[in-house]
């Protein structure tokens, strides 16, 4: 029987990029890379911590692919079940 399917979803910008050292800190809560009083990128350093708890909640993953100087690929996944058929088993009258 199969498992089902999964599929990712990404966003691409051509943005400054972000170093490798600081991608780990992206997905926590109140973590900004630059956490000078003048950044230019402002936030409360929360979207991408609540988008990973999400994700996580249903089963997926979330990343990102990024250097500096070459923008940004942030992905997610998401898995979906594959409902039964009648050839597996079940009659359409279950499936509701």
């Amino acid at each position: 029987m199969p498992e089902g399917l999964t599929i990712r979803f990404e966003v691409e910008d051509t943005g400054i990029g972000i170093a490798a050292d600081d991608q780990p800190r992206l997905f926590r809560a109140f973590q900004q890379i630059d956490d000078s009083t003048s950044r230019t990128h402002g936030g409360t350093g929360l979207g991408l911590a609540f988008c990973a708890r999400v994700v996580q909640l249903i089963g997926g993953q979330i990343g990102l692919e990024s250097a500096l100087g070459a923008g940004s690929i942030f992905w997610f996944t998401v898995p979906l079940g594959v409902v039964p058929t009648a050839a597996e088993g079940v009659s359409p009258s279950q499936e509701t």
